[in-house]
């Protein structure tokens, strides 16, 4: 093939395919194919290095492939060079380029968005002979709807009707003028998802431990040594069960023999049985005080709370601090929100059990943890715990204007009263207590719940860590919050 004559450079030949049958889709071989030609261009006049030599340019092209032919041969005869797979890395960084340039397109047409327009002088005045025109209609339907029940429910249902034409109005205009701000918000929420995940990335080619290998590894080797506890104790069961074996061998021979003697001699064997029984009695009662001692000082262990009394004290009362805050947000709640007209409050009383809370505490880090381990624990329960939550609602009043009007004809003034209708926006806030103690029963399963039912039947051994005088919701050995809900 001869080189283009606005090229640079010559391009090498590529021999010409065997003729073709004719066939419903044919490509003439004289001609290569677009998609071959933009490949060959891009390794061409890229100038890329050989990986093997080190050559750039067509030189390792050539050597990699040969000299009379390289890349791949297509249908149509020509050849092209094998497209580079993207890795994982340039997938990533294009997908966080797309979404950060999609993210800013949508930040530029918010920006962009023109603010709602404001009556003319033309449609302030027929939105006032409107509103004029209905209070007199309004008006005058009073006057006489109590003679007929038809009527007066007629005018009822025409004012829902009225009123919930222009609250949806309303809502329908201000979701509609809102979609490019959701938009952004899912947006960004896609953006930050993308950031990130090209972040962790880069960082796990830095930080092995950050991949997921590592992940996969740190969890076998958990799995490997609970199965070598397992192994050792049933290891250590054979042993001590191979021991009892042996002890009762022992002891039947030895009582074989003491029979024969004690029939041989019976007034001299009968004192040495009666001193060996009082020896095995003895040895037997303190082994069973060891043993009992041992099981209530492991079981004393199990039940105990493990943390040290300031930080259990100080997760209390940074819990006790947050409710302080949502309750400092419902006393002033019309200060901080004025831009409504009625307010109406269904609000559940803020409170907690402090011994829930600290046994919860110790099943989710188990061994001794300090305030600043169970900081994000604290907050996460605390938003599990209440839900605070608060609706709008519009209503349409009425209030009465007196208008003065002069009679054309006569000249003579006279006064005229209508009403005027406005929206009237009542904000019901809620305040939804879940219960502190009624969480464990959604969170903890099997091994957890035990400890936790354990902690709570002992109060973590520590039934002066919490008075009543200072904790007036703390549990007592006389009644416990937990045990209540568990029934």
């Amino acid at each position: 093939m001869k080189p283009r004559p606005d090229s640079e450079e010559a391009t090498p030949e590529i021999p010409e395919a065997p003729p073709q049958p004719a066939s419903k889709l044919r490509h003439e071989p004289s001609e290569p194919i677009p998609s071959s030609k933009l490949r060959f261009d891009d390794l061409h006049h890229g100038n890329k290095k050989s990986p093997a030599s080190g050559k750039t340019g067509d030189a390792a092209l050539i050597s990699k492939t040969g000299a009379a032919s390289f890349g791949t041969r297509g249908a149509s005869g020509s050849t092209y060079p094998k497209p580079l797979k993207p890795t994982e890395l340039d997938k990533l960084k294009a997908n966080a380029t797309n979404a950060d340039a999609k993210l800013s397109q949508a930040r530029a047409k918010l920006a962009g968005q023109k603010p709602p327009a404001k009556p003319g002088t033309f449609g302030m005045i027929g939105a006032a002979i409107q509103q004029e025109a209905r209070a007199k209609v309004h008006s005058k339907i009073s006057e006489t709807e109590h003679e007929n029940v038809g009527v007066e429910a007629s005018h009822r249902v025409g004012l829902e009707v009225e009123k919930t034409w222009h609250a949806s109005s309303h809502s329908i205009k201000r979701w509609y003028r809102n979609r490019i701000s959701r938009r952004v918000s899912a947006l960004t929420k896609k953006n930050v998802h993308a950031q990130s995940k090209l972040r962790l990335h880069e960082l796990s080619t830095h930080h092995p431990s950050l991949s997921k290998g590592a992940s996969v590894k740190q969890v076998q080797k958990k799995v490997a040594q609970k199965q070598f506890q397992k192994l050792a104790a049933k290891k250590a069961f054979d042993t001590t069960r191979r021991m009892l074996v042996a002890v009762v061998t022992a002891v039947k021979k030895v009582g074989a023999a003491v029979m024969a003697f004690v029939k041989s001699n019976p007034k001299l064997m009968l004192v040495i049985i009666i001193l060996a029984l009082l020896v095995i009695s003895i040895m037997s009662c303190v082994a069973m005080v060891s043993l009992v001692a041992n099981s209530l000082g492991g079981m004393l262990g199990a039940t105990t709370y493990p943390p040290e009394d300031k930080e259990m004290l100080a997760a209390e009362s940074y819990y006790a601090g947050l409710e302080v805050e949502l309750q400092f947000i419902l006393d002033n709640y019309e200060e901080m929100n004025p831009d409504y007209d009625a307010y109406f409050y269904y609000l559940d009383e803020i409170w907690h059990d402090p011994y829930t809370l600290i046994s919860m505490l110790c099943v989710m880090h188990e061994g001794i943890w300090t305030f600043e381990d169970v900081r994000g624990t604290l907050d996460w329960l605390f938003s599990e715990q209440y839900l605070l939550t608060k609706s709008i609602e519009i209503e349409l009043h009425y209030y009465m204007e007196i208008a003065v009007i002069i009679d054309p004809e006569t000249g003579e003034e006279y006064e005229e009263s209508y009403e005027v209708e406005y929206e009237y926006l009542i904000c019901i806030v809620t305040l939804k207590n879940r219960n502190l103690s009624t969480l464990p029963l959604g969170l903890f399963i099997g091994q957890d719940m035990s400890q936790m039912i354990a902690y709570m039947a002992t109060l973590g051994n520590r039934p002066d860590l919490f008075t009543l005088s200072e904790y007036p919701y703390a549990s007592t050995e006389y009644y416990n919050h937990f045990f209540a809900i568990l029934g």
